[in-house]
């Protein structure tokens, strides 16, 4: 069956999220992005900046695939209709994304997550930034507490209250960043090793 692809638009919007509702199984539904995710991601692909939409329909306009690349942590994402596969069609979406992330360099990266199961024991409501990191040739440039404020504003805009991260005792740029943007330790962590011989 044929298929056309076209640029994401706010036009979309409720299209790419219904779709998103529609494809939920069991298996997939906190799959990421979930449907509160693509708020996010649809926003930023509209600036063009570091998110890419594009839309896949079939000969009578209807929706069978999206596909986002960010392409500041080099991911693709992408969902088709289970009642629509197709080898060419996934082949056509992994060659956009392919040429989405061929521009540039990867400087630098971070992760972080809002560990719900956690919170719940707690009863605290915090995110954690869980990995921050700059390609060697791209460091003293401020790009890892770009990152680090970059992922406290958007734990920040998804109500988290407090954000954590760890880092160890050795690396003292990490420690400098996370202590210029208001971090102070709360425990330390000892951790051990020992060979084992056979």
């Amino acid at each position: 069956m044929t298929t056309t692809m076209h640029s994401y638009s706010e036009a979309d919007r409720q299209r790419v999220i219904d779709f998103r509702r529609l494809c939920n199984t069991a298996e997939n539904s906190n799959d990421y992005p979930t449907v509160l995710d693509l708020h996010e991601l649809l926003h930023i692909s509209l600036a063009g900046q570091t998110v890419r939409t594009a839309l896949w329909e079939d000969s009578s306009g209807k929706l069978v695939a999206y596909a986002i690349v960010d392409s500041q942590y080099c991911n693709c994402y992408f969902l088709v209709s289970p009642h629509f596969r197709s080898h060419e069609l996934e082949t056509g979406i992994l060659n956009w994304a392919q040429d989405r992330l061929r521009d540039g360099t990867l400087a630098a990266f971070c992760y972080s997550t809002i560990p719900t199961e956690t919170n719940q024991l707690s009863g605290r409501n915090e995110g954690e930034v869980a990995i921050i990191g700059t390609r060697s040739a791209y460091r003293g440039q401020g790009l890892g507490r770009a990152m680090l404020l970059t992922a406290l504003q958007r734990l920040k805009d998804r109500g988290v209250e407090t954000a954590v991260l760890g880092t160890s005792s050795e690396n003292a740029a990490a420690q400098a960043i996370s202590a210029s943007a208001g971090f102070h330790i709360r425990y330390r962590s000892l951790w051990y090793s020992r060979p084992i011989s056979r």
